[in-house]
This record gives C-alpha cells, sequence and structure tokens, in this order.
C-alpha cells in the first residue's frame, strides 16, 4: 500500500512542475529585431536599414520645421504569448551619430500592440545638409522592460545578433554591392552620383544591371551608353561621363 502511496505522490509532484513550467512560459515574452536576409551557409547578417533621401519615395517626404523628413522603419517580433495590452519595447541608442548636423528621432514609446506578436519601431530623419556629402549613422539596441525580455534566437545553430539594429542615413546613392568588384571598375567606371543617375533613369532600378543572361546584360548596356551619348551627360566636375565598355 505504501509503494502505490508513494507512487501517487511522485505523479503529483511531477504533474506540479510540468504545470508550472508552462504556466511561466506564457507569462514570458521575449522581443528582438526582424532579420529578413539569411546566409546559405552561416548566421544571419545584422538587422541594418540605409536610407536615402535621393532614393526614397516622394510619398514617404513630409516637410518639418522647413525641412524634408521621413521615417525609417524597423520591424520588431517577440515570442510568447500577445498581451492584452500594448507592450513596451526599451529602445536605448547604443552608437550615436558621428556628425552633429545629423537629425534624427526615436520615436517613442515603442511598442508591441495588444493583441499582436510584432511591432514597428520609427526614426524620423530628416534631411541635413551633412547628408549630401557623407553618411551617418546611429545603432540601436533592445533591452529589457517591465513587459519584455531581450531574445537571441538562434539559426543554423549559432545565435543572431538582433538585439542590435544600425541605421545608415545619407542624400546620395548607396554604391551598390554589384560595383564594388574590379572587373565592374574596369568596365564601368569609378562609381558616381551621376552615372548611378543614368542606370536609375534608364533602367529603372538600382538592380544589378547583368542579371546572369549575357544579351539581356549587353542591351542594358547599350541601353545606358545611348542615354549618355544623347543627353550629353557629365560628372559633377563637368567632365564628359564615360560611356561603359560593352563586352
Amino acid at each position: 500500500m505504501k509503494k502505490y502511496i508513494s507512487l501517487f505522490a511522485i505523479l503529483l509532484v511531477l504533474g506540479g512542475c510540468e504545470k508550472d513550467e508552462i504556466e511561466t512560459w506564457s507569462e514570458l515574452s521575449y522581443v528582438w529585431f526582424y532579420v529578413n536576409k539569411y546566409s546559405s551557409d552561416g548566421p544571419v547578417v545584422l538587422p541594418t536599414k540605409s536610407f536615402s533621401f535621393r532614393m526614397a519615395d516622394p510619398e514617404d517626404l513630409f516637410t518639418e520645421d522647413g525641412m524634408t523628413a521621413s521615417y525609417v522603419l524597423f520591424p520588431l517580433v517577440t515570442a510568447g504569448m500577445p498581451s492584452n495590452k500594448d507592450r513596451i519595447v526599451n529602445v536605448e541608442v547604443e552608437q550615436d551619430k558621428s556628425n552633429s548636423q545629423t537629425r534624427y528621432e526615436l520615436m517613442k514609446p515603442v511598442i508591441i500592440p495588444a493583441g499582436e506578436l510584432s511591432g514597428v519601431m520609427k526614426v524620423k530623419i530628416f534631411k541635413t545638409p551633412n547628408l549630401d556629402n557623407d553618411a551617418d549613422s546611429v545603432s540601436f539596441v533592445i533591452k529589457d522592460s517591465e513587459d519584455l525580455l531581450v531574445a537571441q534566437p538562434w539559426a543554423y545553430g549559432e545565435p543572431m545578433d538582433c538585439l542590435v539594429s544600425k541605421m545608415i542615413v545619407m542624400s546620395r546613392y548607396a554604391q551598390p554591392s554589384w560595383w564594388t568588384s574590379t572587373w565592374t571598375n574596369t568596365y564601368w567606371g569609378p562609381f558616381t552620383q551621376e552615372k548611378m543617375d543614368v542606370v536609375y533613369i534608364v533602367l529603372g532600378s538600382l538592380d544589378n544591371p547583368d542579371p546572369g543572361d549575357t544579351p539581356i546584360f549587353q542591351y542594358n548596356v547599350y541601353q545606358i551608353n545611348q542615354y549618355i551619348e544623347e543627353h550629353n551627360c557629365t560628372e559633377a566636375d563637368g567632365t564628359p561621363m564615360a560611356k561603359i565598355i560593352n563586352v
């Protein structure tokens, strides 16, 4: 009889532990910056946002204090259960701007809305004169709050660095990754804002003009060169813009 009583007591204890663990998990929620770009063979990249006033959709721009402004949006995601109230995300500036002229405002409070498992952090940025010459950046970090704890999700067996997000702001074109190789610099010439203007006007995007299809690439180059010739395009210093060498 004692044997059965002891077994029953053990089952009660185990059952109680399992219930406590479920309740504890349901009360915890974690938050991090959403990352949507994955490496095929390793951890994800940092959730960095680049914004250029030169490339911005006019509908996303507005005027405040006599200056052009816009918003940069950072998606946030959580793990856990939704809440019946808005939850505060504790976001702080980790590394501030490098130029005193750069103007931005982290819109607070940053929240996960009631009933939701995701939210958005908004940063208001202004088109200040210094951005015409150089990009500037600000890094933000998520820290624990009363409502949400920080989380370090894993991917490919390694932790993702999703608690810090970097904002890069400029009034110029960012040099695309496809225009950084020795081959591109040899045939396209040095990257310039003026030539990037031509690429965008002719092709309607800043995507790589070489999609891996030689005839399409040659046709893209032909169109760009035709535009340069017909419009007598020049660089910022007034020198004639060099055509792209078509191979």
